[in-house]
């Protein structure tokens, strides 16, 4: 265990650019977990590695008995960030090793949430083949479709319907997904909703 430790400790350092002087690269004095990286606080070590996009990190991790399920201080997992950051290749080693694909963080966002948010089909339909609750509800109560629909993705919101996406299902506000497809200009996929039977 205290190997593991080390290893994670070795490779976040490595992983932030930390050099001779222990400086990070972007200036920042190094040391402390709590450090901001990109806008955004360090989260567990394969969180990291994963928004890097370094695989062989992220395989090391693994092999070393990291928590593919350890969240971030918003709840986030390695899965929900390789989601974010369209990391295909990583999303589909961090399945093989058991990460939870119906995890959701502290607005309830789940990985098949962020991948929406990412415009990312791949990584969307490699989520719904692992069995990713297409119908999953935020804390405000929108799913994915909600989401492909709201920044106009028509190519998600062709994926989602077929796999069983309520095309009707409200949010918290009362609004559909062709709502907000109507709303925010996005005329070709408010037309696919309605064609499938979107109110």
């Amino acid at each position: 265990m205290r190997l593991a430790a080390s290893i994670a400790v070795v490779l976040l350092l490595l992983l932030n650019g930390c050099g001779d002087k222990g400086e990070g690269t972007r200036g920042q004095t190094s040391g402390t977990p709590s450090a901001a990286i990109d806008g955004l606080t360090v989260g567990p070590p394969l969180s990291v590695a994963v928004r890097k996009g370094n695989l062989k990190a992220v395989d090391s991790l693994l092999a070393a008995g990291a928590d593919v399920n350890a969240p971030d201080i918003l709840g986030r997992t390695a899965l929900h960030v390789a989601a974010f950051y369209n990391r295909k290749q990583i999303a589909a080693l961090l399945l093989a090793h058991g990460a939870d694909v119906k995890a959701s963080d502290s607005e309830g966002l789940t990985p098949l949430h962020a991948a929406v948010l990412a415009a990312n089909a791949d990584i969307a339909t490699l989520l719904l083949d692992k069995g990713a609750d297409v119908n999953a509800v935020t804390d405000t109560g929108k799913t994915p479709l909600h989401l492909a629909a709201a920044i106009g993705c028509y190519r998600l919101t062709k994926l989602l319907i077929p796999r069983g996406a309520d095309v009707n299902r409200k949010d918290k506000s009362g609004r559909t997904a062709r709502f907000y497809a109507v709303r925010n200009g996005h005329a070709e996929t408010a037309a696919l909703l309605k064609k499938n039977g979107g109110k």
